[in-house]
């Protein structure tokens, strides 16, 4: 990974995009370098993972995600700390069952040395009606 000190809020954004791309094309490799060793997950039905759980259902095949949308970014910056809440519109298959609905994320990026990784995310499901994409 480079080096991402000159434009920060641009570079965030930046790496979200590589986040989410690595998601729904299975790159584990990209995702294992942008999570940290120590990441804390808490996820949309409140179970609170380590990054080997979190990763698991990708690495077995369990999770697969065919299309991710997004909306309503946020990056707040502070030193070498960025907090980015974004609305993502989801689509694939956990446990060969198909999915598909709306959550709202809340990644904590910390820069170690230059080098920016993601060490705590949340994600809460957003039901019918409570937002919507043409609010951006």
């Amino acid at each position: 990974m480079k080096n991402l000190t000159s434009t920060p809020t641009t570079n965030i954004g930046v790496l979200e995009q590589k986040l989410l791309h690595a998601m729904s094309n299975g790159h584990f490799r990209t995702l294992d370098l942008l999570y940290h060793n120590n990441l804390i997950v808490h996820n949309s039905i409140g179970q609170i993972l380590t990054k080997s759980a979190f990763m698991e259902p990708f690495y077995l095949g369990h999770l697969s995600i065919e299309h991710i949308m997004t909306s309503q970014q946020q990056i707040s910056l502070y030193n070498d700390v960025a907090v980015v809440s974004v609305l993502l519109r989801m689509k694939g298959r956990n446990l060969g069952f198909p999915f598909e609905g709306t959550y709202r994320f809340m990644r904590t990026w910390n820069s170690f040395d230059g080098q920016w990784a993601v060490v705590a995310e949340s994600s809460n499901v957003i039901y019918e009606g409570s937002s919507s994409f043409a609010n951006d």
